[in-house]
């Protein structure tokens, strides 16, 4: 036996203690070594000496393992403040309460300094005087236990705090799935009360599917999301999750998620859309591009094959240096674009012939101060130390302030043209001055051509004999002067190409009749077989009478130039045929150009624009107004503005518009860039719209918290309904119950028809027979009796009026059993074509002997298709209606069955003269379990099983009622297939 063990110390009598202490008295020394030699948790308190002994278990939690004369103070000191007061009185209770064992909890601190929970047991003993000398127990670490508790109790605070405030929905159930509870949020998300949900299965929420997929996920920690439906019949989307606990209680949150899901859904239908745009607006500008990448390459090909040199000059101090030039320096200059670009040579102090440079930069810098393009000619010194003439043509290039940040331009080599020009001068002069000398002089005249730039001829009046044709022919077309000369209409025959031959001749003639001069472009082709563009100009020679002489003119090369024009037509098309829209405007408003988009997009032809002034066009501005811009656009360009744009019809659409000035040939000219962005605008629109449609969510999630909070004000109303609900559930339970025994009634009813068929068929089949031989049995009757016997013949007519009678009877049952048959088939669910009217019937009569003798039946059936249904639902739905119209009626009474076509739909109305449905009961009667009649007389599930059943039929089904009738309508398509998904 362990003194010291607790369970040991309460196995005992009070007096058996006494005894065993007073005997261990004796030893108590070796008590208390035995009880500071223990590794359990015990402890002794000497009430004498007012020491306490503890065993090593309880040394190494709060500490004393030199277990020295330990104090009830210094245990004191480590009990927790709050906790003292209790140790004082559990000390009394040892005293009071002698020799019960005593247990109380304290927190002490542990060696380390933490506090834990330790519980105290213990009991006093007294000597065999009775008198207390020590009290003896033991301790208990229950420090995790008390956590536990602790966790517990706030555990459940929180969990009451959360299902009455949580905006998620709260099913519990029990190990059987019989739902015990829920919070007011699950019930606004199904559409139910409490006491309609309480009490059911949990399978009866939810379909088999979702049942099935929440048992699979149980404990999970999945959300599963699912398609479900209100008791309205609105189909909502919800996330569910599945706890459940060891012992079976289960947890079961619903979220709902039917606007987050359908934003979601037109989201993915917006974002689907989008990449769709966005994709093909990135196709649109790959290609775009593509194109400028053609046109860039395009571009720097015709830099590098540009006669002549394009530059780029931007400030340095008082001066320029410069940022580009093009290949074409080498051959124009001799000079490389290195040099120009490391400033070992310019223009200005290097290129320009001395004397010029001064002119040259006074034209070039009046013309940047108006902001105009210029245009000069002068001549300059190449690295070989030769001259040239060139033509620079530039602009100056500004930024948004109107500061000037470069020049650009282009630099051609027009030598030959000067020389050309000054000669050409020359001689057009001495053959005024000399035409009538020609002859005389002919030797200068031909040295002087011998250096022209082309070649230069002289043709008789037959206008076919060459007379005379410069050297420079040779260069021209790779023929030398006798093979032209020698040759029959040479030149224009074997030169000029031929489908140009005919235009050129009737030119010549053109200007003989009106005695002017000639000028005209064409190709030729030369000996080497390549074709070159040429340009021809001369006058015919008259003498004092008027009568032609000669023909004489020079023809030079213009490929160079005509290569130009077609690059520069070629520009032209580019920007005519761009897909943004381009306009220039002079300062007086009027057009100077617009491309083909701007026609296409306004409506405008470009007869109207060109004829047109800007405010002409567009009521939006006056020409005050357009004053005001222009002066405006002068100083400040824009870029990526957001404006309307109005089409000739006076529609709208936006635009996004970049626009500056410019000088051009002198004048001062407004361009604009007009980009439609009405696919980026209706983007930009389904995206806000997206947007607004979540914040409208946000906003109806803020309503439906609120909304929970008045709801946590009706609980107590919501009490006396729950006990209200318990007895209705407990009636529907009953109601339910017959259901099903009435369903069962139907397969017993079916069988019973079909039995009766059989014998019925026999009936008609026998009556029949038997009338064929009462006919055989009256000839014989007559052939033995003769034809006069009145007492055969009053039997006879009697056998005929029996035989009808059984014909007749047989056929009513066979009328019934196919009622019969038809309220009781079971392929419900199976659709297919079937006759209203036959429904109708039917119902009418099984439903007969309730209504025979108190309701008259008016019917008013059209002329109607048979419509795709499930025959043995459709019958339910018109038994329910027609049997509620006749126990709506008390004692006598109508009932009025009517059908109708309407469009692609039949619709069948059933009215009675009954007293109404009560207002106050017209917006449930479409709730299960709810019903207007006495208890026992009906289930209140009639009117929502065919409303599903209608439903389910792509159908509907409405009512009217007041104090002289009610009115059921039902509507139903005459296809099924036209609402299929």
């Amino acid at each position: 036996m362990n003194l010291y063990k607790t369970e040991d110390l309460e196995s005992f009598s009070k007096e058996k203690l006494v005894q065993i202490v007073s005997k261990q008295a004796k030893h108590i020394k070796n008590l208390e070594d035995s009880i500071i030699g223990s590794v359990l948790m015990t402890w002794i308190y000497d009430l004498e000496s007012e020491r306490l002994i503890l065993g090593q278990g309880s040394a190494k939690i709060i500490g004393f393992e030199d277990n020295d004369s330990i104090s009830l103070k210094d245990i004191f000191e480590r009990i927790h403040p709050e906790d003292t007061e209790l140790m004082q009185l559990n000390f009394i209770k040892y005293l009071e309460k002698y020799p019960e064992t005593h247990e109380y909890h304290v927190r002490v601190k542990d060696k380390a300094g933490n506090y834990r929970w330790i519980a105290s047991k213990g009991r006093m003993f007294k000597n065999e005087e009775g008198k207390a000398f020590q009290i003896a127990g033991t301790l208990r670490d229950i420090s995790d236990r008390k956590e536990t508790e602790t966790k517990h109790l706030v555990s459940e605070s929180r969990f009451q705090v959360l299902s009455e405030h949580s905006r998620e929905g709260i099913i519990i159930y029990d190990n059987n799935r019989i739902i015990r509870d829920l919070n007011e949020a699950a019930q606004e998300i199904f559409g139910y009360t409490r006491s309609q949900i309480v009490g059911q299965h949990l399978d009866n929420i939810v379909d088999a599917r979702t049942a099935k997929r929440l048992e699979d996920s149980k404990n999970s920690g999945e959300f599963l999301e699912f398609l479900a439906m209100r008791s309205t019949g609105d189909r909502i989307y919800l996330e569910i999750l599945n706890k459940e606990s060891i012992n079976g209680i289960g947890l079961i949150l619903v979220n709902n998620i039917n606007s987050r899901k359908l934003a979601e859904l037109e989201l993915k239908k917006y974002q689907q859309e989008l990449e769709d745009k966005v994709k093909k607006r990135t196709q649109q500008l790959e290609l775009k591009t593509k194109e400028i990448e053609d046109s860039q390459r395009s571009y720097q090909a015709l830099l590098a094959n540009l006669q002549g040199l394009a530059y780029k000059y931007e400030p340095k101090g008082k001066g320029w240096k410069t940022a580009f030039i093009s290949e074409g320096a080498k051959d124009l200059t001799g000079y490389s674009t290195e040099d120009f670009i490391n400033e070992k040579v310019t223009v200005d102090k290097d290129l320009v012939v001395p004397g010029f440079n001064t002119d040259v930069w006074k034209e070039i810098t009046d013309n940047l101060k108006k902001k105009k393009n210029f245009n000069v000619q002068y001549p300059i010194k190449t690295k070989s130390g030769s001259e040239k003439w060139i033509l620079d043509r530039g602009i100056g290039v500004y930024d948004d302030k109107g500061k000037l940040i470069s020049l650009e331009g282009l630099m051609l080599d027009i030598t030959r043209e000067k020389l050309q020009e000054e000669k050409l001068i020359m001689a057009q002069d001495e053959i005024v001055k000399q035409n009538k000398l020609i002859s005389q002089r002919e030797k200068s005249y031909s040295t002087l051509l011998k250096n022209l730039q082309g070649m230069a001829y002289r043709v008789l009046d037959d206008l076919v004999t060459v007379e005379y044709i410069s050297e420079g022919c040779f260069e021209l077309t790779g023929y030398s002067s006798d093979q032209i000369l020698h040759g029959k209409k040479f030149f224009e025959k074997k030169i000029v190409r031929k489908d140009y031959q005919k235009q050129i001749g009737e030119a010549i003639e053109k200007a003989l009749k009106n005695k002017t001069t000639y000028e005209v472009s064409y190709p030729i082709i030369t000996k080497e077989k390549k074709q070159k563009w040429v340009s021809e100009r001369g006058i015919g020679i008259f003498d004092s009478n008027g009568k032609l002489e000669a023909l004489e003119g020079f023809i030079i090369d213009i490929s160079e130039s005509k290569r130009l024009e077609e690059r520069l037509r070629l520009a032209q098309v580019t920007i005519d045929k761009a897909p943004v829209m381009i306009e220039w405007l002079k300062e007086d408003g009027s057009f100077f150009y617009v491309n083909d988009e701007t026609v296409n997009v306004s409506q405008f032809s470009k007869e109207e624009f060109y004829n047109s002034k800007i405010y002409d066009l567009d009521p939006t501005i006056t020409p005050s107004s357009w004053k005001k811009l222009f002066e405006t656009r002068q100083k400040h360009s824009i870029k990526d503005l957001e404006s309307s744009y109005e089409r000739k019809d006076g529609t709208k659409f936006p635009v996004l518009i970049s626009a500056s000035n410019i000088d051009y040939d002198g004048e001062s000219y407004n361009i604009s860039y007009i980009n439609d962005i009405s696919k980026l605008k209706d983007i930009e629109d389904e995206l806000k719209q997206a947007n607004y449609e979540l914040s409208a969510s946000e906003e109806e999630l803020r309503q439906q918290s609120e909304e929970l909070h008045t709801l946590n004000e009706n609980l107590e109303i919501q009490k006396h309904e729950l006990e209200n609900t318990v007895y209705q559930l407990q009636n529907a339970k009953d109601q339910l119950i017959h259901t099903e025994k009435m369903a069962s009634l139907g397969v017993l009813v079916a069988g019973i028809a079909h039995e009766l068929n059989n014998p019925i068929g026999y009936i008609k089949t026998s009556s029949e027979a038997l009338m064929m031989l009462l006919d055989d049995l009256k000839e014989e009757i007559k052939n033995a009796v003769g034809e006069d016997h009145s007492g055969v013949n009053e039997l006879s007519v009697d056998f005929e009026q029996m035989t009808e009678h059984i014909k007749s009877g047989a056929e009513q049952a066979a009328e019934i059993v196919r009622g019969l048959r038809t309220f009781s088939r079971m392929d419900k669910e199976k659709v297919e074509k079937h006759h209203i009217h036959d429904t109708l019937e039917n119902v009418l009569l099984m439903l007969h002997n309730s209504y025979k003798y108190h309701v008259s039946i008016h019917k008013e059936f059209a002329d109607i298709p048979a419509i795709e249904c499930a025959p043995g639902q459709i019958n339910q739905v018109f038994m329910n209606l027609i049997n509620n119209a006749v126990q709506a009626i008390d004692k006598k009474g109508n009932i009025w069955v009517k059908t109708e076509l309407h469009e692609n739909r039949v619709i069948i109305s059933v009215k009675d003269d009954g007293p109404g449905i009560p207002e106050e009961m017209q917006k449930r009667i479409f709730e299960p379990f709810y019903t207007t009649k006495d208890p026992g007389e009906g289930t209140g599930l009639g009117l929502s099983i065919s409303l599903g059943i209608i439903q389910d039929h792509n159908g509907s089904i409405d009512f009217s009622s007041d104090s002289s009738g009610t009115t059921f309508t039902v509507s139903l398509p005459i296809k099924q297939e036209e609402y299929k998904k």
